[in-house]
């Protein structure tokens, strides 16, 4: 609307205009019924006051001159805040000597992950290392407020930019939703701070909805042989809880659990089941068998690390098989969902045939789609919410993707484990599981084959990493902070000079806003200065008919005498003096310059 009132295009016969300008504008086609409905919610958010922008029923508009002009100037400022953190980026990407240019990309990968669901048969083939320097920046500046608030709502803007295409239809709230182990551990808190506010989120979302939400015997049981590993394998695991913000171990270290806490938490963690709602446990012996027998699990053999974990997820997938009866095409007629919390079971994954909804599902990209279609959902979540846990998210899948396979790590926890007497400080293990994180280290193959030829020069390697991470941390990291805090100022300039336009706009509105009050005013009082004149006139006439009644009564025959003549006369001066002091009190607000400005400041420090 700004473009086209900058080009004086005020007035026009159909809304196709600005379909077509929007599309030309942003390559997006947004339908007529979507965009119908915007342009009535801006009308309404825009008209408190004046008339800025009017759609009519037969769908032609009219937009009031100058008054969009000012979104150009916030759009240039929202382009310049991008620009800058783009090239805090490559200077980042430089540092580490990576020639990777893609963090929007990066970014606008999740609008394809979504567009997979709202379009399927469109699914991008998905790598994460592609990505990894994009996640290791995001990473490396989370606590800058200002950059993430900026690639927050590049995110979200993401999602809706994807979903303005898509026409969609009222969604069947008759939904099941069934619970991924991974799901359950994010919502245990034993996963990303990130998995646990999206996952407790959606399972609120979903309850209050009335979706049915389950969890099946042998997701319980794959639970309990996983936190069986990890309680026997508490006290020889080093690297995963530095460097893997995904694992379980360093959940255990960012909440200061001990292997005793994990192991009591093991015994307990169905009867936490009902804490969240969900209060039955659904057998899930049938599916298995029907499972075992299937092309589904065979290939998820080649894609799961055992037996047990392919065939927990084929038996969960033929439920939602037999549940939806048959293959389902649209979004909002999908009826069941396998919901996880991982990228593991990636669309890409699987072959689908072109066109049918996938079985599974991400949560936060559930949460994004029902959020974006469901306007009950979408008053009880903010977009910013959504925008932080999902990015966040993101970027967590993205570089546990990108670690080494869990084995490779396993060995050299061991190898860490078997020299530690060696000279290996606890304090080289955290730094070594730092670069290890930060793709830093690639090779541990290397470091493994050094370990069992040569120890003694293993430790000194350890110690060698260690050294180098500190140095980086001294290093080019300080230059980059120096980068970030030069970025912030500039941020900061810009924040001003955008706020000194916003101050400047808001005057200009109101100003008209106190014009259109003034005008009111002058109005209101035009119509009660005739409304007074007329009532003190009724009321006079009344009081000199009842007068002339009163002389009447009591002198008959001097119907037109003196007294009446009098009287008659001092009614008529009054008649004269209120309208002179009526049309007097209007003229001084209206034409006389000092009433008039005398006049407005009243009306307006009385509305302010």
């Amino acid at each position: 609307l700004s473009k086209i009132s900058i080009e004086g295009n005020l007035k026009n016969n159909s809304i196709l205009y600005i379909k077509d300008e929007f599309n030309s504008l942003t390559g997006l086609k947004i339908p007529l019924p979507a965009l119908r409905l915007l342009l009535e919610k801006i009308s309404k958010l825009e008209n408190t006051d004046r008339i800025n922008f009017q759609l009519f029923e037969d769908d032609s508009f009219i937009i009031q001159e100058f008054y969009f002009d000012a979104f150009d100037d916030l759009t240039n400022y929202k382009q310049n805040e991008i620009e800058r953190v783009e090239n805090l980026y490559h200077q980042f990407a430089n540092s580490r000597g990576s020639t990777n240019n893609n963090l929007y990309e990066f970014i606008e990968d999740n609008k394809a992950h979504l567009a997979a669901y709202l379009y399927p048969g469109n699914v991008n083939n998905y790598s994460s290392e592609n990505f990894l320097e994009a996640a290791l920046f995001i990473d490396f500046i989370r606590e800058n407020d200002d950059v993430m608030r900026i690639l927050q709502d590049l995110y979200l803007g993401s999602i809706i930019s994807n979903y303005i295409e898509y026409e969609t239809t009222s969604i069947d709230l008759d939904i099941e939703l069934i619970l991924d182990t991974n799901f359950i551990l994010g919502l245990f808190d034993l996963n990303t701070i990130e998995s646990h506010d999206v996952c407790r989120t959606l399972l609120d979302i979903a309850l209050n909805q009335g979706f049915k939400v389950k969890v099946f015997e042998i997701t319980v049981k794959e639970i309990s042989n996983l936190l069986k590993f990890k309680c026997d394998n508490f006290d020889t695991s080093f690297i995963t809880r530095f460097a893997d913000p995904e694992d379980v171990y360093y959940a255990c270290h960012r909440r200061n659990w001990t292997k005793t806490d994990l192991q009591r938490f093991r015994d307990n963690f169905v009867n936490e089941f009902k804490k969240f709602g969900i209060v039955e446990i659904e057998n899930s012996k049938p599916y298995e068998v029907k499972a075992e027998k299937s092309e589904l699990y065979k290939s998820l053999l080649d894609f799961r690390n055992t037996a047990f974990a392919a065939l927990h997820d084929a038996s969960i997938m033929t439920y939602v098989q037999d549940k939806r009866g048959g293959d389902i095409y649209n979004f909002d007629d999908v009826n069941c969902w396998f919901v996880n919390n991982s990228n593991k079971l990636h669309l890409s994954n699987f072959k689908f045939q072109p066109g049918v909804q996938p079985l599974t599902i991400r949560a936060e990209e559930l949460l994004n789609l029902l959020w974006l279609s469901n306007p009950g959902i979408n008053s009880t979540i903010q977009g910013t919410e959504i925008a932080k846990s999902g990015l966040n998210k993101l970027v967590s899948c993205t570089l546990s993707e990108n670690l080494p396979k869990a084995s490779i790590i396993k060995e050299l926890d061991q190898n860490i484990q078997k020299y530690q007497k060696l000279g290996i400080t606890e304090q080289d293990v955290v730094k070594v599981a730092h670069r290890i994180a930060q793709r830093s280290i690639v090779n541990i193959d290397e470091l493994n084959s050094l370990a069992e030829d040569k120890p003694e020069a293993f430790v000194k390697r350890l110690a060698q990493e260690a050294e180098k991470q500190e140095n980086d941390e001294a290093g080019w990291k300080k230059e980059f902070y120096n980068q970030i805090d030069d970025l912030n100022k500039k941020l900061e300039s810009l924040m001003k000079n955008n706020s000194g336009m916003e101050h400047s706009y808001s005057n200009e509105i109101l100003t008209l806003r106190r014009n259109e009050w003034v005008k009111s005013s002058l109005i209101f009082l035009l119509f009660w200065s005739v409304f007074m004149v007329s009532t003190v006139i009724v009321i006079l006439a009344y009081f000199k008919f009842d007068f002339l009644k009163l002389c009447n009564y009591f002198n008959p025959i001097a119907k037109n005498n003196l007294l009446s003549s009098v009287i008659n006369s001092i009614v008529s001066i009054c008649f004269i003096g209120v309208e002179i002091f009526a049309i007097k009190q209007y003229y001084n607000r209206r034409f006389d310059p000092s009433g008039r400005n005398a006049f407005d400041d009243r009306v307006i420090k009385n509305r302010d």
